[in-house]
């Protein structure tokens, strides 16, 4: 299993205005993106930073006036940096200034017309794990395309107080706790759900993330799962994280800025897309509403599908359209007529793709003649997926490929270029296939004759 960037975590396409916010570990995110995101990056924040993390830049402008913002940054045509801080002045106690709005708009309106990513720090946690907000925060840029908020795992279990929460009341009032109470993870996700917590400021079109930092335990990573899950419907994606706070000593901060974050899982929606297009011509009639276990074998697949997790079901019909629609009818699924369906299976891989959420991490292809399909295949290939984002995950039996194929969704626009019939088996040599191994022979079994279909049935009793 291949670790995962956290720009690829972060579903980054440079070049992008990014603000981060909360707590727990903000400026290491911003540090370890600016480093990998594709070519040069800008960081700010409209609130301070220590010198200690302006210092990793590997330039640094102090920007007092707008007017003059644009003069004292150069074009970096030789290449002289990757990272460029823009910071109001440096004051005594070592942390620059916030830049103002208008500068911090100056600043976006350059990197545009540059295609530099910019990067906003848009408040402050005096480096403690966990936050709430003060009313005058996060000072969020209406610009932003993408808002990461972040909160530190290592609070958890520990006693809701200034040591360990910046503005504790607020965070009280949020959660539920009360100061003294323990941090529990349902108290981090309400903060973190709430209108007035994670949530606050975040510009309309902007895309979300919650980013669960200090995950660096079984006991943390299951407390971010919970958090995550009570986050389903108030932001795009959860990433959870992990991050050697033993690096820690008297003489650097709580969280120090430049330590390493290892991505342990990137929780986004999944798509199901159900292949029912065909005619069926080697068996003589629909296989797929050929009766199984009391009703058509296409809905036993499309009911697994759903109990499986996956976030949107889509099923393509093209040969057999109303039989289909009533077969699955009242299931929450979306239907889609594919009109080209003699054309092969890659222009039912086109349409089922056209009715997918942007949102939508992956996308998990089924075939509607599969009687022995698991909803906990499913669920097991979409938990796969999240631990080290493959493009291609397949279940194998025994050595053997097995069906339903699971392609993350930078091959989207890969599979919209295949042609013909043979769907997405055209890119596995292209760009490999990450396999999950499965112990259930019976799933090498789909239905192309009816000696296949006698069979399915001997092994289902």
């Amino acid at each position: 299993m291949t670790s995962v960037q956290l720009e690829q975590a972060l579903r980054i396409t440079p070049p992008l205005m990014l603000a981060l916010s909360g707590a727990g570990g903000k400026t290491s995110i911003m540090m370890q993106l600016a480093r990998q995101i594709p070519g040069p990056v800008v960081i700010t924040s409209t609130t301070h930073l220590a010198y200690d993390q302006v210092r990793l830049a590997d330039r640094h402008v102090i920007a007092t006036q707008a007017k003059e913002l644009s003069i004292q940054l150069a074009d970096n045509s030789s290449g002289s940096w990757k990272v460029l801080a823009v910071t109001g002045a440096v004051r005594p106690d070592q942390r620059s200034g916030p830049l103002s709005m208008d500068m911090a708009t100056v600043l976006q309106g350059w990197c545009r017309q540059h295609g530099y990513s910019l990067l906003v720090e848009a408040d402050g946690s005096r480096r403690l794990p966990l936050k709430a907000p003060a009313a005058h925060e996060p000072v969020i840029p209406a610009w932003s395309d993408l808002v990461v908020v972040s909160a530190g795992l290592s609070g958890l279990e520990k006693t809701l107080s200034s040591d360990v929460v910046h503005r504790p009341e607020q965070f009280a009032r949020l959660s539920g706790l009360q100061l003294g109470n323990q941090i529990t993870p349902e108290a981090l996700g309400h903060v973190l759900a709430a209108a007035e917590g994670g949530k606050k400021g975040i510009p309309a079109g902007a895309r979300c993330v919650a980013f669960l930092n200090h995950a660096n335990d079984p006991s943390r990573q299951e407390d971010a799962l919970v958090i995550a899950g009570m986050l389903r419907q108030d932001y795009d994606a959860v990433v959870i994280c992990a991050q050697d706070l033993s690096q820690e000593n008297a003489d650097t901060p709580a969280y120090p800025v430049n330590i390493p974050l290892a991505v342990q899982r990137v929780i986004e929606p999944a798509a199901g897309i159900v292949l029912a297009a065909g005619g069926s011509s080697r068996y003589g009639q629909p296989k797929f509403l050929l009766p199984w276990q009391g009703q058509a074998l296409i809905r036993s697949v499309v009911i697994k599908a759903l109990e499986s997790g996956l976030d949107q079901v889509i099923v393509v019909v093209g040969a057999v359209i109303e039989a289909v629609q009533a077969a699955l009818s009242g299931l929450p699924v979306q239907f889609v007529i594919n009109p080209d369906w003699q054309e092969g299976q890659s222009t039912s891989i086109r349409r089922g793709l056209e009715l997918v959420s942007p949102a939508c991490g992956a996308a998990v292809f089924l075939l509607a003649d599969q009687p022995f399909l698991s909803a906990e295949l499913i669920r097991r290939l979409i938990e796969r997926h999240q631990a080290g984002l493959p493009a291609i995950l397949a279940p194998q039996v025994n050595g053997r490929r097995a069906n339903p194929v699971l392609f993350d969704r930078r091959m989207f626009d890969e599979l919209r270029s295949v042609h013909g019939d043979v769907g997405g088996r055209a890119l596995f040599q292209r760009y490999g296939v990450e396999y999950l191994d499965w112990p259930d022979e019976r799933l090498l079994l789909d239905i192309d004759t009816p000696q296949d279909y006698e069979r399915s049935i001997e092994l289902s009793s």
